[in-house]
């Protein structure tokens, strides 16, 4: 049985494991991208110079919510000029997929023909899988990215979305969406889902045991035997995940309304401790630091980078209601002023002399909307043991 087990485990780490062998020292991570709106962030991000660059979800918005739509979005956006250019000249393009490139806003598992929705991502990012590992370099500087799928299995909320409700009624579906963040601000300020020991997954049993097995691969072993799937351990593991793993904003799609989801997904990570762990997440359409502060090493720190064409501040009714919840839950913060409502991408920097990673969120014209945030390639840990050591 355990042959079996790890036969099957091994089979999808080889499906979905990919090997680039260059050094990472720059990538970019963005979301939420609406195909017919100007795009000034693929020339920004070019002129960083990313050898690689990950969708964190939301890489187009059908008009409608059938399968015909969600491939002309697609073709659309693939068809732009500017990502054209931005493909042709960045080695490596991958990424996860989110609600609006499923084509239902809040979509999970329940949704209709979800097989021929993920076919269309697919093409899109010429991938094989919605989740996926892509490790860099060589042993002695290896990056490993981890790309979760939080739609396909994900079960309904304790109190089921609205949000794709009347989708296609002009003057009633454009407000689905903020009658679902009033619920969902409902059940997560209540505590809802832990009151009532609500057990939906977001990543069903599958995608749990790659995610382990390549988290397990990715850490240093006590012996060789121990190592089942990687030759070294990564410096660094950069997990994406298209929703937020750890706000304390109800309002917004997040682990928090999985709560044993959540409690299993950082039961994996102490467990398997993989060093220099950055968690980077989209979907809610402003920028975001959450977690752990900066200097702490081993700790847990996650990067929201999402709004390429649109944020929270593009719309006048957006403008007035999310502000005061932004400022009102920022217990996840570091800093209270730890976010942003402009257009953004993230960078990501390493640093091989000194074995750091550095994430800056920038705007338009380079403009740096974040302060910057550092992680030390030290094994996970939470809390975190101690202070990152001095480095000259």
């Amino acid at each position: 049985m355990l042959h079996l087990f790890f036969g099957r485990a091994m089979a999808a780490v080889a499906d979905y494991h990919h090997h680039h062998p260059f050094e990472l020292r720059t990538a970019a991570v963005a979301s939420c991208n609406k195909q017919h709106r100007p795009q000034p962030l693929w020339a920004a991000m070019l002129r960083q110079t990313p050898q690689a660059f990950f969708w964190a979800g939301d890489s187009v918005y059908p008009n409608r919510s059938d399968v015909d739509a969600l491939r002309a979005a697609l073709q659309t956006q693939k068809a732009r000029p500017e990502y054209h250019e931005f493909r042709r000249r960045v080695p490596v393009i991958s990424g996860t997929w989110d609600d609006h490139d499923l084509g239902i806003n809040d979509a999970g598992r329940r949704a209709n023909r979800v097989d021929e929705r993920r076919a269309a991502f697919l093409d899109f990012i010429n991938a094989t899988s919605t989740y996926s590992a892509h490790e860099f370099g060589p042993p002695d500087r290896r990056v490993l990215f981890v790309l979760l799928d939080t739609r396909s299995y994900r079960d309904d909320h304790l109190v089921p979305s609205v949000g794709a409700w009347f989708r296609n009624i002009p003057g009633i579906g454009r407000f689905m969406p903020l009658v679902a963040a009033a619920s969902r601000l409902f059940a997560g300020a209540l505590g809802l889902p832990r009151l009532f020991g609500f057990d939906g997954d977001v990543l069903g049993e599958d995608q749990w045991r790659w995610l382990e097995t390549v988290l397990a691969g990715a850490t240093p072993k006590k012996s060789a035997a121990a190592a089942p799937a990687a030759a070294a351990a990564a410096k660094f593991v950069v997990l994406v995940s298209s929703i937020q793993v750890t706000t304390s904003n109800p309002s917004f799609e997040s682990w928090d309304h999985f709560p044993k989801a959540k409690d299993r997904l950082f039961e994996v990570l102490r467990r398997t401790k993989p060093n220099g762990l950055l968690v980077l997440s989209g979907d809610v359409h402003h920028a975001e630091i959450l977690g752990s502060s900066a200097d702490v090493c081993g700790g847990f720190v996650e990067v929201t980078t999402s709004g390429m064409t649109h944020t929270l501040a593009t719309s006048r009714l957006t403008r007035l209601l999310f502000p005061p919840l932004l400022r009102y839950f920022r217990a996840h913060r570091p800093l209270p002023t730890d976010y942003a409502t402009a257009l953004n991408y993230a960078r990501l920097t390493f640093d091989w002399d000194h074995l750091t990673l550095s994430v800056h969120v920038l705007g338009e014209e380079d403009r740096p909307l974040l302060r910057p945030v550092t992680v030390a390639s030290c094994p996970f840990d939470d809390p975190p043991p101690s202070r990152c050591p001095q480095r000259n």
